[in-house]
């Protein structure tokens, strides 16, 4: 038997860039045994990204796009 207890308070909060959520070859691979070539050309595109921007801006982006944009146009 579980239990979920929402709490008002933040315990802990993690940063974006470590190595096991970075884009790679693998994770191209994978994402396309999965689910397919929409979700591999995704997967492409954030490898390429990744590359091109560097992991402080890709994960800047990624994250502006997750969590900011949604607040702004969540009603």
């Amino acid at each position: 038997v579980c239990e979920v207890v929402v709490l008002p308070d933040i315990l802990v909060k993690f940063s974006l860039g470590g190595v096991s959520n970075a884009p790679s070859v693998s994770t191209c691979k994978r994402r396309y045994n999965e689910s397919g070539s929409r979700r591999l050309l995704l997967e492409i595109l954030k490898l390429a990204l990744y590359n091109f921007l560097g992991a402080k801006y890709y994960y800047r982006l990624i994250f502006h796009f997750k969590y900011e944009y949604q607040k702004r146009t969540s009603p």
